[in-house]
């Protein structure tokens, strides 16, 4: 097991103290509901996403299908040079269509992209969840060389460990490890 700093700023480092008997550590139920609910609500932003995908296809295929209709109808209005009353109604029928389902198209790219981002919330909530920590090992627990020793000649030793050694000591600070 290795001891990585940066773990201990950011996910393995807590306060001794405790709120008014709680513990600072959530209990294994507690941490497996936070889990099971990080899950589903990663389960339901992908169907969502997916949902939203979908329509996106279809109202880009309604899209597509009515500007083909136009097309044909221009081809058609210049090719017979006849009727051209009522294939300028067509025409003007497909155009409406089409400019009708740029909108449609565009909110559900947008509603895709907000599943997207949705599953991405998700995903990080999932890995937040499950980084917490089981339980707490106190400084003079800790097997030697993990423990936060502070240096004798601080002005000498001044490094970023031993300076975050220091602060750790003077706030009474103690490192969460995880053992196997």
């Amino acid at each position: 097991m290795t001891f990585d700093l940066e773990q201990v700023l950011h996910h393995r480092v807590v306060r001794t103290g405790e709120a008014e008997g709680e513990s600072a550590v959530p209990s294994a139920s507690e941490r497996s509901a936070a889990i099971a609910a990080a899950e589903e609500a990663l389960a339901a932003a992908k169907a969502a996403h997916v949902q939203a995908l979908r329509d996106a296809k279809t109202a880009l295929d309604a899209h597509e299908k009515a500007l083909a209709t136009a097309e044909a109808a221009q081809a058609t209005l210049d090719e017979l040079g006849a009727g051209i009353e009522h294939l300028e109604s067509q025409l003007a029928e497909a155009t409406e269509a089409a400019a009708a389902a740029a909108p449609k198209v565009k909110a559900t790219e947008a509603a895709a992209d907000a599943a997207a981002d949705a599953v991405d919330d998700a995903n990080d909530e999932l890995e937040r969840v499950t980084a917490l920590p089981v339980g707490v090992v106190y400084e003079k627990d800790l097997p030697r060389p993990y423990r936060v020793v502070a240096p004798a000649d601080p002005i000498s030793h001044n490094t970023c460990r031993d300076r975050l050694s220091l602060w750790l000591n003077a706030h009474g600070v103690v490192i969460k490890a995880e053992y196997a």
